[in-house]
C-alpha cells in the first residue's frame, strides 16, 4: 500500500512539474510573438509604413492585452493615416488603463482638437499639465499653448 501511494505521489509531481513547463513554454512563446510583432510595429512605423505599423500593434495587443506602450503607438499610426476616430477611444482606453500616463493625454488632446472639441482637449490638456511636476520645460510649453488658447488656468 505505501509502495502505491508513493508511486501515486511521484506521478502526480511529475504531472504537475510537466504541465507547468508545458504552461511556461507557451507563454514564453506567445511573450516572444507578441515582441516580435512589436519590433515590427517600431519598424515599420519609422519607415512610415503607419498601417503596417497599425497590423502589428494591433497583433501585439491582441496577444498581450497589458502592453501600453502598443497602444500608444497604435494610436500615433492611426493619427498619422488621420484615422482620428479610432484613435480617440485607443488614447481613452489608454488613460483609463494607465491615469498617469501624460503622453495618452497629449495625444487626445490632440485628437480633440483635431475634431473641434475645445473645451474638452483642454481640460484633458490642464490633466497633463498637473501630472507634470511643476516648474518642467514639459509643465511650462503646455502652460503656453493652453495660453494660446486662450483659456484660464
Amino acid at each position: 500500500m505505501e509502495t502505491e501511494t508513493s508511486q501515486l505521489t511521484y506521478f502526480l509531481a511529475v504531472a504537475v512539474v510537466g504541465i507547468s513547463l508545458t504552461l511556461l513554454v507557451f507563454f514564453l512563446g506567445k511573450t516572444f510573438v507578441a515582441s516580435n510583432f512589436f519590433k515590427k510595429g517600431v519598424a515599420l512605423y519609422k519607415q512610415k509604413d503607419y498601417a503596417g505599423a497599425e497590423a502589428a500593434f494591433r497583433q501585439v495587443i491582441q496577444r498581450h492585452r497589458t502592453n501600453d506602450m502598443a497602444r500608444l503607438l497604435l494610436g500615433n499610426a492611426l493619427m498619422a493615416q488621420d484615422k482620428i476616430d479610432e484613435a480617440t477611444p485607443i488614447y481613452r482606453e489608454l488613460i483609463e488603463r494607465s491615469p498617469k500616463n501624460v503622453d495618452a493625454y497629449l495625444r487626445l488632446g490632440d485628437t480633440l482638437i483635431k475634431q473641434d472639441k475645445i473645451e474638452e482637449a483642454i481640460a484633458i490638456l490642464q490633466k497633463a499639465r498637473n501630472l507634470y511636476k511643476a516648474g518642467t520645460t514639459e509643465q511650462q510649453q503646455l502652460d503656453q499653448l493652453i495660453q494660446e488658447m486662450d483659456i484660464p488656468k
